[in-house]
């Protein structure tokens, strides 16, 4: 052992690396999903994001289709929802997350429908699935259902 480190104790932990100080964790993914078509995996998934704002977590609503359904509706309020980017497509105008935005805001945990959605082809990635992918990789927890 170099003579400057015999200071420290035998059983403290090893120094960091320069690079394990700028490593950010990756994020955890959690898939809402169920058997029948409907409402019930985004209402769960809403509710479990509740739960983790009363926890202290700053929870972003990405985009979740609630289709003006009143006992999900509600469940958005005091959540706050990233302004979705409007597509103009071939056949109307798309409603789509915004990654970048929610890249920049870097809340702790990311709430979002649909993990199987084929973004329109204007996005950075082709699938939300490599939307979630970049999320995890920058350390932002997803919820989403499937």
């Amino acid at each position: 052992m170099p003579a400057d480190n015999n200071h420290f104790p035998p059983d403290a932990p090893p120094a960091m690396a320069p690079s394990d100080l700028c490593q950010t964790s990756r994020g955890k993914l959690k898939i809402f999903f169920d058997t029948s078509t409907g409402a019930d995996k985004t209402r769960t998934m809403l509710q479990a994001a509740r739960q983790q704002q009363a926890q202290g977590v700053d929870v972003l609503i990405g985009l979740v289709e609630t289709h003006q359904m009143a006992n999900e509706q509600h469940l958005l309020d005091g959540l706050e929802q990233l302004a979705p980017s409007r597509i103009q497509h071939l056949d109307g105008v798309h409603t789509e997350f915004d990654l970048d935005a929610a890249l920049k805001r870097h809340a702790q945990l990311v709430v979002l429908d649909d993990l199987t959605h084929s973004n329109t082809s204007s996005r950075r990635h082709s699938q939300r699935s490599q939307d979630v992918e970049t999320l995890l990789a920058a350390g932002i927890d997803v919820y989403i259902t499937i």
